[in-house]
């Protein structure tokens, strides 16, 4: 891949926590930029409410890349914006001494 296209991809993954309409607004972490992506399919064919997987992978520092983390959750009603997320955060809160 030419430096330019993962320059490019980085900026667009990082818009997914940056951007005031973002999917990935809860991976935020302050002071820190981060680019990730969100996810959430049906993971059961059955229509109960807790029939999803949420995820959300994420780079962290988005301008000088120490980790790449994938946190899913299989079985829970929310999307990967509002269940993983958050929980990405707090796990690359931790892993960068925060």
């Amino acid at each position: 891949m030419r430096a330019e296209t993962a320059e490019s991809m980085l900026t667009l993954l990082e818009r997914v926590t940056s951007d005031a309409d973002g999917t990935g607004r809860a991976a935020r972490i302050e002071g820190v930029r981060v680019a990730g992506k969100t996810g959430t399919t049906r993971s059961r064919p059955t229509s109960t409410a807790k029939s999803h997987y949420a995820s959300f992978v994420g780079i962290v520092p988005a301008d000088a890349p120490r980790f790449v983390i994938l946190v899913g959750v299989d079985g829970v009603a929310g999307a990967g914006g509002t269940v993983a997320a958050p929980v990405f955060a707090a796990i690359a809160a931790r892993a960068l001494g925060r």
